[in-house]
C-alpha cells in the first residue's frame, strides 16, 4: 500500500498544495493519505480531485480579514477563523466548495491527526467520521494552540495534530503502508521551533498542562519522525519531498509573490514522486502474481485429488451452476474477490477501495454469496465477508466437469513443488485422501 503524509505548517502548506496538484496532473493514486494541520486540507482536496483549490485558499483568500486578522482574534478568539475557512468557504453553498461526495467515493483512505486537549495524545479520524458541511475534524487538526481555539468532537476538545504527532510515519506503517511519500514544508534540517513552541506553551499550561508539555516537545518529536523517514528512505521505503528553502514563507505569511513561488517549488518537487510510484507498482504486481500462482497451483492439486477419489461430482442444477459463473462475470465482483484475498472485510471497508455506491456493492456481494464463492459472518450490527474456500474449489471443479478438461500443474506455472504434490507424484497406488485435523492444513496448501 502506497501512502502519503502531509505535515502541514500553516500557510507553508501551499508547498504541499503544489505537490498534490502535481500528483493529480501525473495521475498518481495514493491508497492512503494522512494529513496533519493544513496538510489535512491538502489531502482531502487531493481526494476530491480539485486541482488548484487549496492554492486559492493560501494565495487568494488568506489576505482577507475574515480569514486571518487580529480582528478575528478579538471577535472569535482565533487569529485564523477556521469556521470561515472550513465553513463559509468550504461548505456546499460556499464560495469554493469541497466536493465531499467525490472524497467519499475515492478509493483512497484519509486519516486526519488531532491532539486531545486533556491527555495530549494524538487521535486519528477517518473521512467517514465527517459529513457534508461538517468539517469539525479539519478545523481541529488546524487549530494551533495560542492562535486558534480548540474544537469539540464527541464532547472532547481537540487541537492541532502536529502538537502530538507532527510526522506520523509510525501511524502510516501501523496502518499497513509499504511505501510512504512524506511531504515536509520546510528544509529537512530545519526542525528547531522550540523557542516559539515554549512561548505558546506558557499560554496553555494552566488550563491544559499536559498539552503544554506536548507543545514544548513538538520539535523533538518532529525531528524523530524525520530521522525515521530518512532511515526508511535509505531502504527505498520512503521518499521525502521537502523544499531547499521556504521562499520567505512562514506559518502566517500573506505575501502573494512569496506564496506563489513556494507553490511552484512544491509543484516542481512533486515531479519526483512519479518515478518513485512507478518503481513501486511493478513490485506490488509481482508480489500479487506470485501469491496468486501459489493459490492456483494448490487449487489444481485439490481438484486432481478430488477427481481421482470421487469421479463424477457435478450436480445437474443449471440455475445454481449459472450463478457460480455469474459471480465472476463483472469487473467489480472480481475486484471484491481481490480485496478479500487480504482477509474478511465489511461493506464499509470494501467501499473505501471501490468506486461504486453502497447499494451497487451490496448487489454484487449478494450474487457472490448466492454462488457460494463468498461467505458472510454476522458480528453485532455488522456483516463481514470472506472467500469461501469450499465454494471456490467447487467453482473450479464445475468448470472442469463442464469442459471435460482437468488442469495440470506444469513446470512453467508452478512456483514450487509442494510436499503434497511430491507425495501424489510418487504414489503408485490409488491416491488416498490426506487426513486433516480441524483447523489444520497440509504444508504448502493455501486453502
Amino acid at each position: 500500500m502506497i501512502g502519503v503524509i502531509d505535515v502541514g505548517g500553516g500557510l507553508r502548506g501551499i508547498y504541499g498544495s503544489g505537490v498534490f496538484d502535481r500528483c493529480l496532473d501525473d495521475g498518481i493514486k495514493f491508497d492512503y493519505c494522512i494529513g496533519v494541520s493544513a496538510g489535512s486540507a491538502n489531502a482531502i482536496t487531493y481526494l476530491a480531485n480539485q486541482k488548484g483549490r487549496t492554492y486559492r485558499f493560501y494565495h487568494d483568500y488568506s489576505g482577507r480579514k475574515e480569514y486571518m486578522s487580529f480582528g478575528n482574534f478579538l471577535k472569535h478568539s482565533q487569529y485564523i477563523d477556521l469556521d470561515y475557512v472550513y465553513g463559509t468557504l468550504t461548505n456546499s453553498d460556499g464560495e469554493d466548495a469541497l466536493d465531499f461526495n467525490t472524497v467519499l467515493h475515492n478509493s483512497g483512505s484519509l486519516t486526519v491527526v488531532v491532539t486531545d486537549a486533556l491527555t495530549g495524545e494524538p487521535a486519528y479520524f477517518k473521512k467517514e467520521d465527517m459529513k457534508q458541511d461538517d468539517y469539525t475534524v479539519l478545523k481541529a487538526s488546524s487549530a494551533l494552540p495560542g492562535v486558534c481555539k480548540g474544537y469539540e468532537i464527541n464532547s472532547r476538545k481537540y487541537y492541532d495534530g502536529g502538537v502530538s504527532d507532527p510526522v506520523p510515519i509510525q501511524k502510516a506503517l501501523a496502518d499497513g503502508c509499504d511505501k510512504i511519500v512524506l511531504i515536509l514544508t520546510k528544509p529537512i534540517a530545519n526542525s528547531d521551533t522550540l523557542a516559539r513552541d515554549t512561548r505558546m506553551a506558557k499560554l496553555l499550561r494552566r488550563k491544559y498542562p499536559v498539552l503544554a508539555q506536548k507543545l514544548k516537545d513538538k520539535s523533538v518529536n518532529y525531528k524523530k519522525g524525520v530521522d525515521l523517514a530518512l532511515e526508511l528512505q535509505k531502504q527505498g521505503k520512503c521518499l521525502i519531498i521537502a523544499p531547499d528553502d521556504c521562499c520567505g514563507v512562514s506559518t502566517l505569511t500573506k505575501d502573494r509573490d512569496k506564496l506563489h513561488r513556494f507553490y511552484e517549488k512544491g509543484y516542481n518537487d512533486g515531479g519526483r514522486i512519479k518515478e518513485f510510484a512507478e518503481h513501486i507498482k511493478p513490485m506490488l504486481r509481482h508480489r500479487f502474481i506470485f501469491f496468486l500462482t501459489h493459490l492456483i497451483c494448490d487449487i489444481i492439486l485439490i481438484i486432481y485429488l478430488k477427481i481421482s477419489m470421487d469421479g463424477d461430482f457435478m450436480a445437474g442444477n443449471y440455475t445454481d451452476n449459472a450463478n457460480v459463473f455469474k459471480a465472476l462475470s463483472d469487473e467489480n465482483r472480481l475486484k471484491v474477490l481481490e480485496l478479500l484475498l487480504d482477509g474478511e472485510k465489511c461493506v464499509s471497508e470494501l467501499l473505501e477501495k471501490m468506486s461504486i455506491g453502497q447499494s451497487t456493492l451490496s448487489h454484487h456481494i449478494k450474487l457472490m454469496c448466492v454462488s457460494g464463492i463468498v461467505k458472510s459472518r454476522k458480528s453485532g450490527t455488522a456483516t463481514y465477508y470472506s472467500i469461501n474456500p469450499d465454494g471456490a474449489v467447487s467453482a473450479i471443479e464445475l468448470l472442469s466437469k463442464l469442459t471435460g478438461v482437468v488442469p495440470a500443474v506444469s513446470e512453467s506455472t508452478a512456483v514450487a513443488k509442494t510436499p503434497v504434490a511430491e507425495e501424489v507424484a510418487d504414489e503408485k497406488e490409488e491416491p488416498v485422501s490426506p487426513v486433516r485435523q480441524k483447523g489444520s492444513r497440509p504444508n504448502g496448501w493455501l486453502l
